[in-house]
């Protein structure tokens, strides 16, 4: 062999020697892309396993506080369907909605209130928290202090109608409206309200049923525009 071709041949081997370290580089890449992929895919599950374990819990306990608040096991039931519908209907979370409902249940457990009226209290009020769009806080705040109205019984300050105005905008006049439409005051007028709330005869049952009927008219043409979030809260509700 020539020193020319000893050269020759030695530079092939070496573009070939090159080329085999890179392609072997290159696997390496791919491997530890393929690693990185698997290690960040199971990382996602293992998050998703873990929010789907703490939804889980969250509305298990929503689901005993509810028990504890129905009277039976077949009220119980169809509460909890008729929750469904109302949150898919409003794109709201279920669990959130069981906790407040149940809460409200709870308080008026001993009133003249029957559940069906319990309920569309509480579907007129969930229904104006979609319409405004109101924030989970807010619409608990207004939850809890209907709730402390039906627990006292007689609406005797007019702290709680400020509470409910603070939350859901226009509701003292509603309110107003509300206790006008049953008969509770001859003017209507939020003068006329304060007024019977003094003197003790605003009774949280006989006005909170008129006050669900006023909301209902006010949001009657509210439209409940969210499809993506709808459509999310939905797969939830029906998983839970």
């Amino acid at each position: 062999m020539t020193f020319n071709a000893s050269i020759r041949l030695n530079s092939v081997q070496f573009k070939k020697g090159v080329a085999d370290v890179q392609k072997s580089i290159k696997s390496l890449q791919r491997s530890f892309l393929s690693l990185s992929s698997a290690i960040g895919l199971g990382l996602s599950f293992q998050r998703l396993g873990a929010s789907m374990l703490d939804a889980a819990s969250k509305m298990s306990d929503a689901k005993d506080v509810l028990t504890n608040a129905s009277k039976g096991v077949r009220e119980y039931g169809e509460s909890l369907e008729w929750l469904r519908k109302v949150s898919n209907e409003y794109g709201q979370d279920l669990t959130e909605n069981i906790k407040s409902f149940a809460q409200l249940r709870q308080a008026a457990k001993y009133s003249k209130l029957s559940i069906e009226e319990v309920r569309d209290i509480y579907q007129s009020l969930a229904r104006a928290a979609g319409a405004y769009n109101l924030s989970a806080d807010k619409t608990n705040g207004i939850m809890r202090t209907v709730g402390q109205m039906l627990s006292k019984g007689a609406i005797n300050s007019e702290r709680y109608v400020r509470q409910l105005n603070t939350a859901l905008p226009g509701a003292y006049n509603m309110m107003a409206q509300a206790a006008y439409n049953a008969g509770l005051i001859t003017e209507n007028s939020v003068e006329a309200l304060e007024k019977a709330i003094k003197d003790g005869k605003i009774m949280a049952d006989q006005v909170l049923p008129s006050f669900s009927k006023v909301l209902n008219d006010v949001t009657s043409n509210a439209t409940f525009d969210t499809l993506l979030t709808r459509g999310k809260t939905s797969i939830w509700n029906k998983i839970m």
